[in-house]
Formats: structure tokens, sequence, C-alpha cells
């Protein structure tokens, strides 16, 4: 009996995979418009160039250097896929990981519907290609102990920059601790020896920026979102909610904190456009690996972002990207 529970568990899982697939290439073959106009022209682009001129094309077409993404792509474009179907690929791929890694932190049924119906992930499967990427590389490390999870940690920056804040997010638990224990050797206190910390992190995140980023880049993009940012409370909103509802649930309420405060400060300071969803997905994962993910409050959020997902899907039917002003 058990072992027929699992086997049909296990075909529903197959089932609904296969159903994601196809509703990721037919929403991804209607996203033509925004950002997704030119990363087709650099798709199209290098299916008939090498490997170097790839990469090395990638700026002038989506504005971005990160080598691991144009490698990716050009893998595709070079054997002839059609980038809607070589995208959707890599969306179940994603899903795969996904899924394993929701069900290895025992996150109830529910939670994991809501999860694959959720705006962000939408997000990622479609508008935020090189994000996509990144986090695919991110899941696969989650899912293994072995040599490869370097490898996916260190795959994961190289396909989108944006992910060493989710390092930095992760790091500042342990930093904290580090600097109350090694408080009792130092003059300047617990405080003190945080602050310098983080003063380190921050400078040799700085430097590794700088040395990834060929021609500055990232500092380039740093600039235009912080000169559009909104630092007005309305935009901060999501993130102080997420944060103040984050500590109430968590067991290690210190560690949730000490996990989303980048994340809050950098909503500050860049602006809530890129921020909120680094935000929420450091919320979900600070409360995942606490086992407090399938709390009630945690229900809230989700339950909202998948309604959200519903005129995102409408948005690209209609007007070709999941943005309609």
């Amino acid at each position: 009996m058990l072992y027929t529970m699992k086997i049909m568990v296990g075909a529903f899982w197959v089932i609904l995979a296969a159903i994601y697939v196809i509703f990721s290439y037919c929403i991804t073959e209607r996203y033509v418009g925004g950002d997704q106009v030119f990363y087709r022209q650099f798709y199209d682009f290098i299916s008939t160039e090498n490997l170097l001129s790839a990469v090395s094309s990638q700026k002038s077409f989506v504005g971005s250097n990160e080598p691991l993404y144009a490698t990716i792509m050009w893998f595709g474009a070079a054997l002839g896929f059609p980038k809607d179907i070589y995208v959707s690929v890599l969306n179940g791929v994603l899903l795969l990981a996904l899924v394993v890694v929701l069900r290895n932190y025992k996150v109830h049924t529910m939670m994991l519907l809501l999860v694959l119906s959720n705006y962000y992930l939408l997000v990622l499967l479609t508008g935020a290609e090189r994000l996509k990427i990144a986090f695919l590389f991110l899941l696969l490390a989650m899912t293994t102990k072995s040599r490869w999870r370097v490898l996916f940690l260190t795959a994961a920056p190289a396909s989108h920059y944006q992910t060493l804040i989710n390092f930095i997010s992760i790091s500042m638990p342990a930093l904290a601790k580090r600097a109350v224990v090694s408080s009792g050797n130092s003059r300047l206190g617990w405080r003190g020896a945080l602050f310098a910390e983080i003063l380190a992190l921050a400078i040799v995140g700085c430097f590794g920026v700088a040395l990834f980023a060929f021609g500055g880049t990232v500092i380039s993009k740093v600039y235009y979102y912080t000169a559009r940012a909104d630092i007005s409370f309305s935009a901060l909103a999501v993130s102080v909610v997420l944060f103040v509802a984050g500590t109430y649930v968590s067991r290690r309420k210190a560690r949730f904190m000490f996990m989303l405060a980048p994340c809050v400060v950098l909503v500050a300071i860049l602006g809530p456009d890129r921020m909120n969803m680094v935000t929420f997905i450091m919320f979900f994962y600070a409360l995942m690996t606490d086992g407090k993910v399938n709390h009630p409050i945690v229900y809230l959020p989700m339950v909202y972002l998948s309604f959200k997902s519903i005129g995102y899907v409408d948005s690209v039917f209609d007007v070709g990207h999941g943005f309609r002003v």
C-alpha cells in the first residue's frame, strides 16, 4: 500500500511537471516585449557565432557580461534549438530542482503549489532570463552535498551578479555569531566586532564585484537603479512587512533579522523594482531552512503573490510582456 502511494505521488509530480513545462512554453513564446526583444536578438545572433564571439557580444545586446549566461545560451543556439523550446527545457530543470528542494525541507503540498503559482517564479521563468539560470544553479547546489555544490555555487554569480546579494545575506548570521564569539578577545565589544566583520565583507565583496565586472557593468547598473530608486515609505513597505512578519514567525529570530537586513537596506538604496524579489526569496529561504515556512502567516503573502501572477500572465498574453502599465 505504501509503495503504491509513493508511485501515485511520483506520478502526480511528473504529470504536474509536464503540464508546467507546456505552460512555460506557451507563456515564454508569447513574451516578446520588454527586455526580451534584446534577449531574442542576442540568441539569434549567437546561433551562427563561436563561443568567444557570443561572450564578447553579450553586453552590446543585453547590457550585461556574465560569461556563463552567454555560454549556456550559445550552447542551445549553436545546436539549433528554438529559443522558446530551449528556455522551456531550462524552466523544466529549474522546476524539478525547486520541487526537490521544497520536498527535502518538508514544505507542505499546499505551500508548494502556491510556490509554483508565485508571481516571482513566473518572472524568473519569463523575463528574468539571466537570474533564472543563476537561481537554477543555486537550487542545484541545495540538492547536493558533493563537490558539485561548490561548482554550482560558483556558477550562480557567473550567470548573474545579483546572486552575490544572496550570498552576503546568507553569510550575515554566521558573521554576527563570529563577532559575538570574538568580542571577548576584542576591545571593541560585539557591536564593534560585528561592524568590523561587515566592513571586511563589504570590502572583499566590492573587490570581487570589480574583478567580475569587465568594464564596470555592475557599477553602472548600481548607479542606474540608485538614480531611479524610490525611497518613500510605500516603496519600503513590502520589505518591512516581510521583515516584521518573518521575525515574528521564525524560531531563530536573530538569524532571520541578520539575513534579511541587507535586503531591506538595499531596497532603500536601489529601489523596490529589483530588490523586492530578492527580499522575498530570502524571506522564504530563511523560514524554509528554519522549518517555519508552513506557518499560517506565511500563507498570506504567498496567496497574494499567486493572485498577482494572474495579472502578470494576462499582461503577457495581452501586450507581450508582464509589466503592463
